[in-house]
């Protein structure tokens, strides 16, 4: 899952902004300090990565699709800088128990990506600029250059090169040692960090790659390394084909992050009373949660999950989805649902349009906190139109989220409620504090900055607030009208 993200010169921020992502992530500020653009730089690089082979082949940023609309690389620089620099970094963290020395000769269990993207003149659109790619001690940095070899994204440094040769090595000759590799020499590493330097690697997704194909290539009528059958150009071959298969699993972890983080907007859409629907089963909800619906009645668990969230909100209505046949008109038709709430005080059946907009609204959310497990679960305003009682219920769902499915929980939110419930938790000992981040963002320099604001064991601030937030209620209280009054006048 994802430990860590960070943006600089994206949208608000212009300085880097570092998120460190624990269960429970409340991110505070005022309207428009800049909160969401943390969530759109993941929404933009989620549908980039959803984008097809080309896009993947090609590092191409995706600023206008299903997931978000940023307009286009000068609309979503800092302060529309087209010379400036947008960087974005990642991390992962596989666990130490999904990784395999064995199989990665280059991995560990938390793997940090680092892209930083230009706008191209002659090409009129972003590009991948350079890549810096962590992996335990190891740090491997490459650079997009046009030389005389070639043009690609080539090893930033002499230094890096011999991070990611020491790291093989150690690697190979842990398995020479078992009989399935050559230990390689000092001269052939020496000789291979040549040829690492000066030959331009291609990209896989966001990893660049050497294709072990082209080792072939060399001056007319002579391989690289001298003979086909060398030893130098065996053992490149074999250093080669480990990066790619490294590479590919790479591209693989990123992608499957982002299909893992999923997005529920500050608008929901109430869930239509009807729904006609000839597809099958599906996951997707919609950022407004316009598949609410569909996806309740697909899923009876997902139903009754959400009933009972409802239950312990004590919001005193039940979901109920009837199913309509139609007939022989259902293949072209499809299935028909309609849903309705039981009040469970009178026994009555009502429509979403004859209760508070806040049930409709607080639906969408709680869907998309039982739909997913181990996933990044990102939600803006999630207190909207909510009696302040359920925003604190509404908190402890979130808490039983992260702690039961193992999601982590991003919410964008105005909301002391939800803050003061989760602090409650933390001082009962329901709720571990080191897995609650609380940030705060607001703007210096024309430039927005994210604070974190740390919570100790009983569940108190270490950190301040910044002044001006959640001190409206005391200030009302102290305040004395009259010599307010006095001052205007």
């Amino acid at each position: 899952m994802f430990s860590q993200f960070s943006v600089s010169h994206f949208k608000a921020f212009r300085d880097r902004a570092e998120v460190d992502l624990a269960s429970i992530n409340l991110v505070y500020g005022e309207n428009s300090s800049g909160k969401s653009s943390l969530i759109q730089s993941l929404l933009m690089m989620k549908q980039s990565l959803s984008g097809g082979a080309a896009a993947w082949e090609e590092a191409t940023l995706d600023f206008r699709g299903a997931q978000v609309d940023l307009g286009g690389f000068n609309a979503a620089v800092h302060g529309h800088d087209a010379d400036a620099t947008m960087r974005f970094s990642y991390t992962v963290d596989r666990g130490a128990r999904t990784v395999s020395r064995r199989n990665n000769p280059f991995g560990q269990a938390a793997v940090s990506y680092n892209l930083d993207y230009v706008f191209d003149d002659d090409q009129k659109r972003p590009r991948l600029q350079s890549i810096r790619i962590r992996s335990g001690q190891a740090d491997f940095r490459f650079t997009y250059a046009k030389k005389s070899a070639g043009e690609g994204f080539f090893i930033e440094s002499g230094e890096s090169a011999d991070s990611m040769l020491s790291t093989w090595r150690k690697w190979a000759s842990d398995q020479a040692k078992s009989g399935d590799r050559r230990d390689p020499s000092v001269d052939e590493v020496k000789w291979m960090k040549n040829w690492l330097l000066r030959t331009p690697a291609s990209l896989l997704s966001f990893v660049p790659v050497w294709d072990p194909s082209e080792l072939r290539a060399g001056r007319p009528g002579r391989p690289v390394g001298g003979s086909l059958g060398s030893a130098k150009r065996l053992i490149l071959q074999e250093f080669v084909f480990d990066w790619q298969l490294w590479a590919i699993g790479l591209r693989a972890i990123l992608v499957r992050e982002f299909e893992n983080t999923h997005y529920v907007g500050p608008l929901r859409q109430a869930p239509q009373r009807i729904a006609i629907d000839s597809s099958g089963p599906s996951k997707d909800l919609g950022s407004r949660g316009e598949r609410a619906l569909r996806l309740l009645s697909q899923d009876p668990n997902l139903l009754s999950s959400v009933n009972a969230a409802l239950a312990e909100m004590e919001v005193p209505y039940v979901l109920e989805i009837t199913e309509l046949s139609a007939g022989d008109d259902s293949r072209e038709l499809g299935e028909i649902s309609i849903l309705s709430l039981r009040d469970t005080r009178t026994g009555l059946v009502v429509t979403l349009g004859d209760v508070g907009v806040g049930i409709s609204q607080i639906i969408p959310v709680l869907m998309q906190l039982f739909l997913n497990r181990r996933s990044l679960i990102m939600v803006e305003q999630p207190e909207l139109h909510l009696h302040p009682r359920l925003q604190s219920r509404f908190a402890d769902i979130v808490l039983a989220a992260a702690r039961e499915r193992g999601n982590k929980v991003l919410l964008e939110t105005h909301s002391e409620h939800i803050l003061t419930r989760i602090q409650r938790r933390v001082r009962s000992s329901s709720f571990p504090a080191k897995q609650v981040n609380v940030y705060y963002v607001d703007q210096l320099d024309h430039s927005a900055r994210l604070s974190r604001l740390r919570l100790d064991g009983l569940g108190q601030m270490i950190d301040a607030w910044p002044s001006g937030f959640f001190d409206e209620r005391l200030g009302d209280l102290l305040a004395d009208d009259e010599v307010d009054a006095v001052e205007v006048s």
